[in-house]
């Protein structure tokens, strides 16, 4: 998934730490580390999540505990990865 795929019916949730999210910000999506998304889960609206993580370990602790709180996960994204990928890759022979 990619951030434009996330429709009006979806939020965008930035669950990296702090210093992550403010080096790399994503206007319309929702600062709450993980760390902190298990007091602050309320914060978002009743809507279908995107997260958007560091990585899948991240991606994976972040959906176990939303769907604890009932919140439906609807996909992920990785900027990180997402920068990786679209490099050109030049392979010498």
């Amino acid at each position: 998934m990619t951030l434009d795929e996330v429709t009006e019916n979806e939020v965008l949730l930035d669950a990296r730490d702090y210093q992550t999210s403010h080096r790399d910000q994503i206007d319309q999506a929702h600062c709450i580390p993980f760390s902190y998304l298990n007091r602050h889960h309320t914060d978002l609206p009743d809507k279908k999540v995107v997260l958007v993580v560091e990585d899948l370990v991240e991606k994976n602790l972040c959906t176990r505990l939303l769907r604890k709180k009932g919140y439906e996960v609807d996909g992920y994204v990785m900027p990180e990865k997402e920068a990786q990928l679209s490099v050109a890759c030049v392979c010498h022979k």
